[in-house]
């Protein structure tokens, strides 16, 4: 990846705070992100130093201000801005930033109790969409998670049993409490640590799978959440 465009940054806000949580994506009518960390800086002139300083970075505080035209039909900003005229935790929720690195490995960010401010939800122009913006201030450090490098599973496949089906064995065996997820194209892709599969189908790990000689399983060992920790493929050889 040469450089990274901001419509590559995906932002998600939970909209069931203090249940279950649903995520939507942040997006809808928004087209610009500016992203504050508020630093501290503390400067020191030591008596070693020759009278020249050195910086120390103490704390931040994190803020995102998103600007862009209201869209009516859109889940999370009707969500920011049914909670204009609310004060204290109605303000609050979860909010995370999924990105790719350097090396295309997706990086997601978790901002836990945030507070949702400065919400303007119109203004502009008569025959303008209506100008909004907000800012999501952060409270607390984030879980940064995906930058691990995923863990490459060894994948066999042999002839199944029946017409058009194929025994696949995995090693290492999985751990417990972890699933199994497969994709079975002409080719497939290893996912990046911590990637959601839930879109993937999901296999006990000893079921035969129905696929065609020459295409390619992927076999992802994921969380209970469908976050993937390991992942192989192979070659189908099929009876």
């Amino acid at each position: 990846m040469d450089y990274m465009a901001v419509w590559g940054v995906n932002l998600e806000m939970d909209i069931t705070p203090g249940a279950t949580p649903t995520w939507v994506e942040v997006g809808a009518g928004f087209d610009n992100l500016t992203e504050a960390l508020n630093e501290v800086i503390n400067q020191y002139q030591y008596l070693n130093k020759n009278g020249f300083g050195e910086s120390e970075v103490t704390g931040m505080q994190p803020i995102w201000t998103l600007t862009g035209v209201r869209k009516m039909a859109d889940a999370a900003q009707n969500y920011m801005f049914s909670k204009k005229y609310k004060l204290l935790n109605e303000r609050k929720t979860n909010f995370r930033i999924n990105y790719l690195d350097e090396n295309d490995q997706m990086i997601n960010v978790l901002f836990e109790n945030v507070t949702i401010a400065n919400m303007q939800e119109f203004g502009g122009a008569a025959t303008d969409g209506a100008a909004i913006t907000v800012e999501i201030h952060t409270s607390g450090e984030p879980v940064v998670t995906g930058n691990e490098q995923i863990e490459l599973l060894s994948v066999v496949s042999l002839a199944g049993t029946s017409a058009g089906d194929t025994v696949v064995y995995v090693n290492p065996t999985i751990e417990g409490g972890n699933i199994y997820k497969i994709q079975t194209l002409s080719e497939v892709s290893i996912p990046s640590y911590g990637q959601d599969m839930t879109a993937l189908t999901t296999w006990n790990g000893t079921d035969e799978i129905t696929a065609a000689t020459g295409q390619e399983v992927l076999v992802v060992e994921c969380t209970a959440a469908s976050l993937a920790r390991k992942a192989g493929k192979a070659t189908v050889t099929s009876a």
